[in-house]
């Protein structure tokens, strides 16, 4: 399964190892990529319950663990770290001490910390490593413009194909970065009226939908603000969790 997003992520990658060759801004930035952060399977019953979306990989707090041991592709004297594979162990940077991943297992508890372990996957907006989102923007704007579009068109259809086929119950947005990307990727289809708007803005936390595939086929989504690594409400986040979870009878 997405046979073709992995070619293509492997693709831009030769491209822009290759502009690491003249452009030591874009060698400085570039630390590699990652697609996928746990199982992706395909199938009823198989896809994950919960779809958590970041802004790409990133190094910071020792969160390069997350794609340096796993299926790793050395890539030339850099040794920059590549994984194309569809892990299978659980939502895998939950498993690290990453400060992100501590803000989310604070958020669901122990009490639905199964729901994480069993049935959560996540992707990000972009599967480029970098230090940090600042590192990130910064590759963006150094690359050549043609291939930073491509990067950027690319990386929202891929988003698109991956929702489109797990359709998973819950898709969590990991900051606002993340929202304004799907948005813009998904155009009308995510539901943001101005009192939705308003709730994000005084509450760092917004509860919508998002339609896929045309028709009543809509997804819950929750959207937290955060600053770096830390959740802005995580009360509030926890709260629309445990509604989410009654709900549903997870």
């Amino acid at each position: 399964m997405f046979e073709k997003i992995i070619e293509e992520v492997k693709a831009i990658d030769l491209e822009i190892v290759q502009e690491c060759t003249t452009n030591s801004r874009v060698k400085e930035l570039y630390l590699g990529t990652q697609i996928f952060f746990g199982p992706f399977y395909e199938g009823i019953g198989n896809e994950p319950t919960i779809l958590f979306i970041g802004i790409n990989p990133s190094s910071v707090e020792g969160d390069a663990k997350l794609w340096r041991d796993v299926d790793v592709r050395w890539e030339d004297e850099n040794e920059k770290r590549h994984n194309y594979k569809e892990m299978s162990d659980g939502l895998q940077y939950i498993a690290y001490r990453s400060e992100l991943g501590n803000s989310v297992k604070k958020i669901f508890g122990e009490e639905k910390r199964y729901l994480l372990a069993d049935s959560s996957s996540k992707i990000n907006c972009y599967p480029f490593a970098t230090k940090g989102q600042k590192e990130l923007e910064n590759l963006l704007n150094s690359l050549p413009s043609n291939l930073r579009n491509k990067v950027v068109e690319l990386s929202k259809e891929w988003l698109v194909e991956v929702i489109g086929t797990l359709k998973p119950l819950l898709i969590f947005y990991e900051g606002k970065y993340v929202f304004d990307f799907l948005k813009k990727t998904y155009l009308d289809k995510l539901a943001t009226d101005e009192q939705k708007m308003l709730e994000l803005k005084n509450n760092q936390v917004m509860q919508t939908t998002l339609n896929v595939g045309g028709g009543e086929d809509y997804i819950d989504v929750l959207i937290a603000e955060r600053n770096r690594s830390r959740f802005l409400n995580p009360e509030l986040c926890k709260q629309k969790i445990d509604e989410w979870v009654k709900t549903y009878n997870l």
